[in-house]
């Protein structure tokens, strides 16, 4: 047994004396069980007949500024409610509930005339200009694809394709551990993700009020506890190794178009040269 090991041992011990407890992660068990749960299972039953009335009005909601950063994706339609649990549809098991998903699409909207729904796309010309457009989408996390432009003569030219279907999720997760129960919203606005880690007597029915009302953009924002210093490292810590792994996806497709254009421009090349010793001692 390691060092680590002992200590554990020996921490749960003393843990066990002095709260009556055989472990810590019975105590977590029970916290869940007596607190936590008892609110996943409320969160669960209030946004079940909030989409359900929503399925019965079947009426998009209009988002006309969803990004402030990037206007030009122009105005888009919130839709397409659904609840998920524990990362799966269909029925949720009430007594193990450790996740509650609030998703929904935002979808190009129909009052996009002359304009494509699903994708907006626009060419860099230059090689600086593509680089600056890379830093910018990437920098205010906006998901992109690029293509080689086929329209251009500008051999750097590069075309870019964002997506006008955007999924969103306000997720509620189970964290025995911290005694608390964390919500993380995805996309809701400006392409934005935030974390809120609340303890289980925070949620109630006017709290669950307000996050409805932010759900439907009926408020700009949500009742939320302050965060200690750790979680927001954490937070920090995330951000940091996700733009990280953006900007090293980058890097590599990057370098894997210019070995393809490396591979074309030998090819020409070769091309000519065969061409060459053809014509002189044909």
């Amino acid at each position: 047994m390691s060092i680590l090991d002992d200590l554990k041992t020996e921490a749960e011990q003393q843990y066990s004396k002095l709260n009556g407890y055989s472990s810590i992660k019975e105590k977590q068990q029970q916290d869940f069980l007596n607190k936590i749960l008892p609110k996943m299972q409320y969160i669960y039953s209030y946004f079940s007949e909030v989409f359900e009335y929503l399925s019965v009005i079947e009426k998009p909601i209009e988002v006309s500024d969803y990004c402030r950063d990037f206007p030009a994706i122009g105005e888009l339609q919130q839709s397409d409610f659904s609840l998920t649990t524990d990362k799966h549809g269909g029925a949720a098991n009430l007594e193990k509930l450790k996740e509650v998903n609030l998703n929904y699409y935002l979808k190009g909207s129909t009052k996009l005339k002359g304009k494509s729904r699903e994708e907006l796309s626009y060419t860099k010309e230059t090689k600086l200009d593509v680089e600056k457009e890379n830093r910018f989408l990437n920098n205010n996390n906006i998901p992109f694809r690029v293509t080689r432009s086929l329209k251009s003569n500008n051999e750097n030219a590069v075309t870019f394709h964002i997506s006008r279907t955007i999924p969103v999720t306000f997720k509620f997760l189970a964290e025995p551990e911290n005694s608390s129960i964390v919500l993380q919203i995805i996309n809701h606005q400006n392409f934005d993700s935030s974390t809120r880690s609340l303890k289980p007597e925070e949620i109630n029915e006017a709290y669950l009020e307000k996050v409805a009302s932010f759900l439907l953009r009926k408020s700009e924002n949500i009742i939320v506890n302050k965060m200690d210093e750790s979680s927001k490292e954490k937070i920090r810590r995330k951000v940091k190794n996700e733009k990280a792994k953006k900007e090293l996806q980058l890097e590599i497709a990057k370098r894997q178009e210019e070995l393809k254009l490396r591979d074309i421009e030998n090819q020409k090349f070769g091309s000519k040269v065969k061409s060459f010793f053809k014509n002189k001692f044909s």
